[in-house]
């Protein structure tokens, strides 16, 4: 008789995944590079406090474009404990300056503009992501009657 001999069952491969993220401020691009989901620690250097950031948000994704650039730094995100969430409110872009560019930040997904803060958008992997300063834009008309 012939013996049958199982076979070995094929090893499963798992990866982390991973969102692409620019960061632009004003017409130059800051960094730009592929961001792996996981759980990090932001650590909140005004108030000297660290937090555990366990779900793959778009600020999670920054902090980490952080953790792995030289370019730039988040030199303030506040903390609301109302919202449960953290705003982004200054970048420094240059870590031997001390200009910061602060509040005016947006962000996009996939080429569309989330109508909720950075830290509840929720990634799965795959997004791209783009987060860009701008300076607030004013339009004025010339008269203040209309035609209609």
């Amino acid at each position: 008789t012939a013996s049958s001999t199982p076979s070995p069952e094929p090893e499963e491969i798992t990866s982390t995944p991973s969102s692409t993220l620019t960061l632009r401020y004003q017409d130059q691009i800051i960094w730009t590079g592929s961001v792996e989901l996981t759980s990090t620690l932001y650590h909140d250097e005004i108030n000297n406090l660290n937090y555990q950031l366990n779900t793959s948000t778009v600020f999670s994704a920054l902090v980490l474009a952080d953790q792995q650039s030289d370019t730039f730094n988040i030199s303030d995100a506040q903390y609301n404990a109302g919202f449960d969430s953290f705003y982004l409110a200054c970048i420094n872009i240059s870590p031997t300056s001390t200009q910061n560019a602060c509040y005016n930040w947006n962000y996009v997904v996939n080429n569309n503009y989330p109508s909720i803060g950075m830290d509840k958008y929720l990634l799965n992997g795959g997004e791209n992501i783009y987060i860009y300063f701008s300076n607030p834009w004013k339009i004025t008309a010339t008269t203040s009657t209309s035609s209609v």
